[in-house]
């Protein structure tokens, strides 16, 4: 449960630096290389909680 609830948070904190990247990659400056990283580590940060969540949602169905 512990696991689940880590899970969890790591996938609220994802979408949360993917919207932060998204709002900066919409803005007309987004170009700027630091920008671009942060849009590109906010996407990167969403996928791999949403990866984590689908494995351990395998992982319970396999239990």
């Amino acid at each position: 449960m512990q696991n689940q609830s880590h899970l969890a948070h790591f996938h609220m904190d994802g979408e949360e630096a993917f919207m932060d990247g998204l709002a900066i990659h919409e803005n007309p400056y987004w170009r700027d290389i630091e920008a671009a990283d942060a849009w590109h580590a906010g996407w990167m940060a969403a996928y791999a909680a949403s990866r984590s969540i689908e494995a351990e949602s395998f992982l319970d169905q396999r239990a």
